[in-house]
């Protein structure tokens, strides 16, 4: 059963407490005036009782994050709105808006007074670093009293939801490995070389022709995947997000995730306004979206809101079977990378083939070195970088002749 003195505060009950005892010396003396104090130290904490606990139940609370995604890093602001539900009065109110999930203090306010018909507004900045979906609330309002007698704690309003999408900082300039013919001089004609796969796949969208489905990757996938005509395959730039936990396990793995997907939506977007279709995948070889030439702000908002709830992965190895040797130029931004999977990288590489690779440097030096030399040694320009490096930094040396070096000789902070 509940408690009916749990509102009390430590002053109420021993405010409850004296008029008991008070009580029993008026009654052992027979003194009533006595008696009239103890009536009065009983009555006044169990009367504000009976108050404060009709009126946590008369405040009524709406929340509404502005805008409604922002974009890691941006400053935004949470409003609120506060309004009486019933005729009396309400006591002074303690808000908590739990902002833990993206901030590191909490949202407080204390508020004497709420009006009955018309809201009181209240608003508090928020910034969240991280990209992702994140939890805002529960908004808990705490009720006391003047006298400090009694404490209420209500919830108002339920957690909402604000989806926070990765930065997309602005580029400059394309790789000569991948700018092929460039947007002005139509798809590259190029075929693969000796070696690439017949077909080239990716996941079915309504309207695809059904004619085009490939049996034996629907099998294997389980979900329909169709064939790619060759000369578009070829025309498109492939970047690669690697989401591996194991690639994002140095000192701050959550940093590490947000930067690769920081730097592959700022290329995505780029080289799509540049004319390049840009297609997305996973270490799975699963399509995480596709930018076609010049795309439309709905593309570009999609795209972001994908990438913004990437999860690490718990795969171990990068599979680049069925897409890596079937691409012509691939932009790969890969977290630690070991031997094996550095060899399995370039294992499928064709002579026409262009590949360039970001290494993020989240373990020992010797092991984004050892990576990058083997992927030089197969013709890949390698540049690494770490999570504290800025994406556009990165990307300058990608189109620079010095960035397009076969291997790293350190991190670039």
């Amino acid at each position: 059963m509940r408690n009916p003195f749990a509102g009390l505060t430590t002053r109420g009950k021993c405010l409850l407490t004296a008029g008991a005892a008070t009580t029993i010396c008026a009654a052992a003396l027979n003194e009533r005036d006595l008696l009239r104090i103890a009536a009065f130290l009983i009555l006044l904490p169990l009367l504000v009782l009976s108050y404060s606990g009709l009126n946590r139940i008369r405040v009524a609370a709406r929340r509404k994050p502005q805008p409604a995604r922002i974009t890691a890093g941006e400053r935004g602001e949470v409003g609120l709105v506060l309004w009486r539900t019933g005729p009396l009065p309400t006591p002074r109110l303690l808000l908590d808006d739990d902002t833990s999930d993206i901030a590191a203090t909490q949202a407080r306010f204390v508020v004497s007074r709420v009006p009955r018909h018309r809201g009181a507004a209240l608003h508090y900045p928020i910034r969240p670093e991280g990209r992702g979906t994140h939890r805002i609330g529960p908004l808990r309002a705490t009720i006391t009293d003047p006298f400090g007698l009694t404490e209420f704690t209500h919830v108002l309003c339920e957690p909402d939801e604000l989806l926070v999408l990765p930065r997309a900082e602005a580029l400059h300039d394309i790789p000569s490995a991948v700018s092929g013919n460039g947007a002005d001089d139509g798809p590259a004609q190029g075929r693969p070389g000796h070696g690439a796969p017949d077909v080239i796949l990716r996941q079915y969208r309504q309207g695809d022709d059904l004619r085009k489905v490939h049996w034996p990757s629907t099998a294997r996938h389980d979900e329909i995947m169709v064939r790619l005509e060759e000369q578009d395959a070829a025309s498109t730039i492939t970047v690669l997000l690697d989401r591996r936990a194991v690639g994002h396990s140095g000192p701050d793995p959550k940093c590490s995730l947000d930067w690769a997907v920081s730097f592959v939506a700022s290329t995505g977007l780029h080289l799509s306004s540049n004319g390049h279709p840009v297609h997305i995948v996973d270490e799975n070889g699963e399509s995480l979206g596709e930018l076609a030439r010049h795309a439309g702000q709905t593309e570009r908002d999609h795209l972001l809101w994908t990438l913004a709830q990437v999860r690490p992965s718990q795969r171990g190895t990068i599979d680049t079977a069925g897409w890596h040797g079937s691409t012509q130029r691939l932009i790969a931004v890969l977290g630690m990378v070991d031997h094996d999977t550095a060899r399995a990288l370039t294992r499928q590489r064709t002579q026409r083939q262009e590949n360039l690779a970001v290494l993020l440097d989240n373990g020992t030096p010797s092991e984004a070195e050892n990576a990058a030399r083997i992927l030089g040694a197969a013709g890949w320009w390698t540049v690494a970088a770490t999570s504290r490096t800025a994406v556009s930094r990165i990307w300058a040396r990608l189109c620079t002749p010095a960035g397009q070096a076969s291997a790293p000789t350190g991190d670039f902070r």
